[in-house]
């Protein structure tokens, strides 16, 4: 699900550097009132250009993916993904929402980060037996604008896209925040729950902030069993596909153990 776009080496460091947040948070508005100077009106020409340029890059690679991928399954070589939907008579009635409440304690880069977070979650629902019912929370902002800009087909996503906070769709007794920091330990899964995941990529600057919203809210937190079958290098955090998967290889496989042994990076753990 990645963009594979590929850049002039002699020039790439040059165009990075002229679309890096710090950049576009010094450079004013096109529509702003203000005077933008020679220097300004160069830099955002060429981030404009570097843009449209990222943009055709990915479609042509997009397209020349599905004709590797087309002939490899006329070949024989590989077979066509199995794909499932939410719909579907097999599908799981076990409900997952990410919360897209923190737009704001993000950069771009870290926008950037979750957004492909969100595309391995989508892609690995959509191959399992068992899907999820999944829900995107909160959308709007930064996130919602960048994913329309970088993910072709975007709407037609397989998922209950929500502007409204999760607070407001579903009951605040169904809630069950799923935070590292809780001293609740999740032991099964219930459809008559909701389990929220924070969409938050923070590298530790905002440490305990789903719980404190849980608190702050009175709704019921838990985390996954990690310790008790893993031995983790660092805290027990792991990035939003990883636990969107656990929690999807779980109600496949009804085992916790076998679960974090086959979504838990080998980097994240103690050999």
């Amino acid at each position: 699900m990645s963009a594979s776009d590929q850049l002039d080496a002699t020039d790439s460091s040059t165009e990075r550097r002229d679309i890096h947040p710090t950049d576009e948070q010094r450079l004013p508005s096109p529509h702003s009132s203000q005077e933008l100077t020679k220097n300004q009106k160069k830099k955002m020409a060429r981030r404009q250009k570097l843009l449209e340029k990222m943009k055709a890059n990915r479609k042509d690679e997009r397209i020349k993916r599905k004709e590797r991928r087309r002939i490899r399954i006329a070949n024989g070589e590989i077979k066509p993904a199995n794909i499932k939907s939410m719909n579907s008579a097999a599908a799981s009635n076990i409900r997952v929402a990410i919360d897209m409440s923190f737009d704001h304690l993000m950069t771009d880069r870290d926008v950037a980060k979750l957004l492909k977070q969100l595309q391995r979650c989508y892609a690995e629902n959509r191959r399992a037996d068992h899907a999820l019912q999944f829900y995107i929370t909160g959308v709007g902002g930064k996130s919602e604008k960048r994913f329309k800009e970088a993910v072709s087909g975007y709407d037609k996503w397989d998922v209950h896209r929500k502007s409204e906070s999760f607070l407001d769709l579903f009951k605040q007794e169904e809630i069950v925040y799923l935070t590292s920091d809780s001293s609740n330990v999740l032991k099964d899964l219930d459809p008559n729950s909701v389990y929220v995941i924070g969409g938050l990529v923070d590298h530790n600057f905002h440490k305990g902030i789903c719980l404190k919203l849980a608190l702050k809210y009175g709704i019921k937190h838990a985390r996954l069993p990690i310790k008790k079958h893993i031995n983790l290098a660092s805290r027990s955090v792991l990035c939003v596909n990883h636990v969107f998967e656990i929690l999807l290889e779980y109600v496949n496989c009804k085992d916790w153990a076998a679960s974090l042994e086959k979504v838990v990076p080998n980097r994240k753990r103690i050999n």
